[in-house]
């Protein structure tokens, strides 16, 4: 981190690329996760870019993982408007995957941004998917999601 904040980009240019190289594989790895949530905060704008980018191909292992989704959280945090909705779009493509996220330590923070971010018809994607086309689903804090009251009575 330390490296990152305090060097020059010109200084670390050969860390970083090699770390780019190795991107997917350090989203998913134990420790390597760490590493390139501390890169999406303080990399170079074009570095962070090229790395949401690299998320975005790999969506479906990226946001499938526990550690890929604190890294995908912090693409979604800091990354630049038009690359936090790369990011929403790329998760919203795939069906399912969304609402699959909420059972994944740092999966629920990470559906909370996309709602944050997400507008117009990615909101209703969203929001579409995480209800599986039901009521809608509220946030209980933690992880913990329930639907919302539909206003129907309740089976007993």
């Amino acid at each position: 981190e330390r490296i990152l904040e305090h060097f020059g980009e010109a200084s670390i240019k050969t860390l970083l690329d090699d770390l780019l190289y190795h991107a997917k594989e350090l989203c998913l790895h134990p420790f390597g996760n760490f590493v390139m949530q501390i890169f999406m905060e303080h990399a170079p704008a074009t570095y962070r870019k090229t790395l949401i980018e690299i998320i975005a191909q790999n969506m479906v292992q990226v946001a499938s993982d526990h550690n890929g989704c604190a890294v995908l959280e912090k693409g979604l945090s800091y990354g630049e408007e038009a690359e936090r909705k790369m990011l929403v779009k790329s998760i919203l493509k795939v069906e399912g995957l969304l609402p699959s996220m909420k059972s994944l330590r740092g999966g629920a923070t990470a559906i909370d941004r996309v709602l944050d971010i997400a507008t117009g018809w990615a909101l209703s994607e969203a929001q579409r998917q995480l209800n599986g086309g039901a009521a809608k689903m509220i946030n209980k804090g933690r992880g913990r999601w329930r639907a919302q009251e539909s206003g129907r009575p309740r089976r007993k």
